[in-house]
């Protein structure tokens, strides 16, 4: 199918340290390397081991990588230059990298890898107040006064990727006994983000709400509590999600940004359309009700498929966004099309009528 090609960025993607670029371009250089580009590969691979045996490549390399340019703190830089895989200058440790990292050690079953990150994870939530983390720990010296530019750098409902943890002992011992707790209120912290609408805000500092971290909330209350949670707040986030899905409909894929009036502005970014319709299929199979309508999911689906490059060496991929040109080079996401191809592989299982998305997400 069609789809097959977004499968080829898992070569494509790899740089020969077992980092991975966020995007491709066709410069003779190669792109920055990742931490969460490369703790996603990871996911991604492990989960297409789950659903097609042998098709996903090694992934200890990726792994070694994470763990080879962890600090003693835990932390993971945030990009590196490829050819020498210093971190960029000024390169910030972010708390969503480390979390993204815990969650692909606990996939493939790193335990060395998991107990690192999840020190550092545990000392930025003792930083701040019950239910949030310090987002982002810079090892040189920067002025308090600094206003983050971007939603990732903010303690903010996006944090709730914490909850998608497995809570087993190994990571119940290492966080010690207040685990269940401290998640918890984390999740509560995200839920008074919420807006007038029933979307988690992740940004405070400016008046438009940002989609993408909306939907990685959504998704993690639904995972945490998707076995004995409360159902308000299991609804509060599969509303979230209906929301979240309406509104990309609404601007036929697009925009990322929602303003104070209810209008979608931005452009249009597959990785977030593939997201929504992953969030879609999850809450509808979890809250065993049609949250979101099929014919939404497929018109994102369309939306999708629409948005890939026509022609050239990344014929089929997806683009970061609907203007993802930058010093006049095409950029195709990397995690865009593992995303997707997840997407596509949900919407085939709800035609068959699969009813457990544990075993497909």
């Amino acid at each position: 199918m069609e789809a097959e090609r977004w499968l080829s960025v898992l070569k494509m993607a790899r740089h020969r340290s077992g980092g991975v670029h966020p995007y491709l371009w066709g410069k003779a250089e190669k792109p920055p390397v990742r931490s969460s580009a490369t703790a996603e590969y990871i996911r991604f691979c492990s989960w297409l081991e789950l659903v097609r045996p042998g098709a996903a490549t090694n992934i200890q390399a990726p792994a070694d990588f994470l763990r080879s340019k962890m600090l003693d703190n835990g932390a993971v830089p945030y990009e590196m230059v490829p050819h020498t895989l210093a971190s960029v200058k000024e390169c910030p440790h972010l708390v969503f990298d480390s979390m993204s990292t815990a969650i692909a050690a606990q996939a493939c079953g790193d335990e060395d890898l998991l107990g690192r990150s999840l020190d550092f994870i545990r000392w930025s939530y003792n930083q701040l107040p019950s239910g949030e983390f310090l987002p982002i720990w810079y090892h040189f010296e920067l002025p308090q006064s600094k206003t983050p530019d971007h939603w990732s750098q903010q303690p903010s409902c996006h944090q709730s990727l914490v909850a998608q943890l497995e809570l087993d002992e190994f990571t119940s011992s290492t966080w010690g006994d207040s685990v269940v707790e401290d998640i918890g209120n984390v999740i509560e912290s995200a839920l008074r983000s919420r807006t007038a609408t029933g979307l988690f805000d992740a940004d405070r500092y400016k008046p438009t709400v940002p989609l993408l971290p909306h939907f990685i909330t959504c998704e993690s209350i639904l995972k945490h509590l998707a076995e004995s949670g409360d159902d308000d707040t299991l609804r509060a986030a599969a509303n979230g999600v209906r929301r979240g899905v309406a509104q990309l409909c609404a601007a036929d894929g697009f925009g990322d940004l929602v303003e104070s009036d209810g209008t979608l502005t931005g452009h249009r970014r597959p990785r977030l359309i593939a997201t929504a319709i992953r969030s879609g299929l999850m809450a509808n199979t979890i809250l065993e009700e049609e949250i979101v309508g099929r014919d939404e999911l497929d018109k994102l689906n369309a939306s999708l498929m629409d948005s890939r490059f026509e022609s050239g060496a990344f014929a089929g991929l997806l683009p970061v966004s609907s203007d993802s040109r930058w010093e006049e080079d095409t950029l195709a996401c990397v995690a865009g099309c593992m995303v997707a191809f997840q997407a596509h592989t949900l919407l085939a299982a709800d035609d068959l009528g699969a009813d457990d998305f544990r075993i497909l997400v």
